[in-house]
């Protein structure tokens, strides 16, 4: 009898785990989102961070930029500053895929929009 429950539990634990499984898709964007992480640390976070209270003429922290472009194309603006800078910002040179990446890490700081993806909801931060 015990072995017969422990093999049924067993046998359905596969089951469980593909049900939370991210798709490829969703594995795609977290990879994303480590990325623009990972250069956010290293090259953004000297003037930004990453949360806290915006002090005048500082770097807004990322969750408010996040907040600020929830239904703007952050990838657009992250690429207009890379070229000419944005007030005290010098211009920083991004490639298209750091641009996406960043903007993929600053988005999935949105608790509202994080609320609303599966991805990061389930994944991330």
């Amino acid at each position: 009898m015990r072995l017969a429950l422990a093999m049924s539990v067993l046998g359905s634990l596969p089951a469980c785990t593909l049900l939370d499984a991210p798709t490829a898709a969703e594995r795609q964007r977290l990879g994303e989102i480590e990325a623009g992480r990972s250069l956010a640390k290293g090259r953004c976070l000297s003037c930004h961070q990453l949360d806290g209270p915006f002090a005048d003429g500082a770097a807004p922290p990322f969750t408010l930029i996040a907040k600020r472009y929830r239904s703007h194309r952050l990838d657009w603006e992250l690429q207009a500053i890379a070229e000419v800078g944005h007030y005290r910002m010098p211009p920083t040179l991004l490639s298209a895929a750091e641009t996406s990446a960043l903007a993929a890490y600053i988005q999935s700081l949105d608790d509202q929009a994080r609320q609303q993806s599966p991805v990061t909801r389930r994944n991330w931060r």
